[in-house]
């Protein structure tokens, strides 16, 4: 009996000495840096620079149609092209991620012609414009594959 009762109280205290109090901070974390990393987690969306970035690409020669989408400090852009200009597509892209590094010199800038990609970037464009948005994470999850998808 005596070795149960020993067992069980070695158990508990094992147990409760384990657990700690998830709401209490850390030592040596203070309220501006909590405050900090809770910011850090929330993705910026800039539909102002993405205007921008479409303005830009639209006026390299043969790009019909542009979509884009900038969070934080990536700029993902897909461009629909003419038919014969299609011919040019490669010099077409580096053009347009010439002119875009110009404008926009901090930022890592992704630029595809895609058919695909485009419209998935252009779904997006547009739920953000009207504001379609619930969740800022679920967007930059979206726009990190569609940059994983132009890399092949």
């Amino acid at each position: 009996m005596k070795r149960f009762l020993l067992i069980m109280i070695t158990l508990m205290l094992f147990a409760s000495g384990c657990s700690g109090n998830p709401g209490e901070k850390s030592p040596g974390t203070t309220k501006v840096q909590q405050i900090n990393q809770e910011q850090k987690k929330i993705p910026n969306i800039q539909p102002d620079k993405a205007k921008l970035a479409v303005d830009i690409a639209k006026t390299v020669k043969g790009v019909d149609d542009a979509s884009a989408v900038v969070i934080d400090k990536d700029l993902s852009l897909a461009v629909k092209v003419t038919n014969f200009q299609r011919f040019r597509l490669k010099n077409i892209r580096r053009e347009v991620h010439h002119k875009l590094k110009k404008e926009f010199k901090p930022y890592e800038i992704h630029v595809t012609s895609d058919g695909k990609l485009f419209d998935e970037l252009k779904k997006l464009e547009i739920n953000i414009s009207k504001k379609n948005i619930n969740d800022p994470n679920q967007v930059k999850k979206k726009v990190d594959k569609i940059n994983k998808d132009m890399r092949g």
